[in-house]
């Protein structure tokens, strides 16, 4: 049995599994509710690391309901992202300097029912997403074409709305992008999410589809080291307990997008120069 896409409503009832950039507001000690920026922060661990990091910091998390048991606790993504025809959102071009389109579902690809169309914002560590679903089939109609009149009924407003975002940026599938993800949440609606993303493969895009079968291993860094990416994801100020983790363990945030490092990888994109690797996911 595969876990649940993150708006099933299993999710929907259990709002903390949702990523920080998708809640509208961060739930105050009386009940009420106000809005608060969501923050991203990333690092790149060895597995020693890792594994010292969600020790410390399991105690006061709880793990996602969305967990496999038959992948020890993990779940699988595969997103399929998009760029224009000179890679202007890998190279933070212009107006993709700060966002970025991308097409994500959960457990086995080729069996999904559904996709989630994504939106992603992120400036100065602070992201904001929207997101749509659709079933799997409507895929091809993302195609930056006229909608044909036999969209089905699934299709609206929403999905209309990303399909001429794609067309007015260009955008078309760059590479497909698939790893084992095990998250945390914090309990009482806190707002914080931890995740660690193991064993990242990818593939060239074969059009609108998310069936093809990622077989390539991504290198994250330059040297065939297997790491993870952490991302330490909350909505308002980071508790206190948790910076102190982070200073205990003496980790430093670091830039890596699967995105960039996946088309490198591939040898679809030019090996990055002197310059940082942006930080973005």
């Amino acid at each position: 049995m595969h876990p649940q896409p993150h708006n099933a409503p299993a999710a929907a009832a259990n709002p903390a599994s949702l990523s920080p950039g998708l809640r509208s507001g961060l739930r105050a000690a009386d009940g009420s509710q106000h809005w608060a920026p969501a923050f991203e922060l990333k690092f790149l661990l060895a597995e020693p690391d890792a594994q010292r990091l969600e020790t410390a910091l399991a105690p006061r998390l709880a793990p996602d309901p969305h967990a496999d048991p038959a992948l020890v606790g993990c779940y699988r993504i595969t997103t399929l992202y998009l760029d224009t025809p000179a890679l202007d959102v890998l190279h933070k071009i212009g107006r993709h300097r700060y966002r970025k389109f991308r097409v994500r579902c959960y457990g086995v690809a080729a069996a999904a029912e559904s996709a989630h169309l994504e939106r992603k914002t992120a400036r100065n560590g602070q992201v904001r997403k929207r997101r749509i679903t659709i079933g799997a089939e409507a895929l091809p109609l993302l195609s930056p074409e006229p909608a044909p009149p036999s969209a089905p009924p699934t299709w609206g407003p929403e999905p209309e709305w990303f399909r001429r975002q794609v067309a007015a940026r260009a955008l078309r599938p760059a590479c497909l992008v698939t790893y084992l993800r095990r998250a945390y949440d914090c309990p009482h609606g806190s707002g914080v999410r931890l995740t660690f993303d193991r064993q990242v493969l990818a593939a060239a895009a074969d059009g609108w589809s998310l069936s093809a079968e990622p077989r390539s291993p991504v290198r994250l860094v330059d040297g065939d080291e297997p790491l993870v990416v952490c991302e330490l994801k909350h909505v308002g100020p980071l508790p206190a307990a948790f910076k102190q983790t982070l200073a205990d363990l003496g980790l430093v945030p670091a830039g890596v997008s699967k995105y960039r490092r996946a088309m490198r990888s591939l040898g679809l994109a030019p090996a990055p120069g002197p310059a940082t690797e942006p930080r973005d996911a």
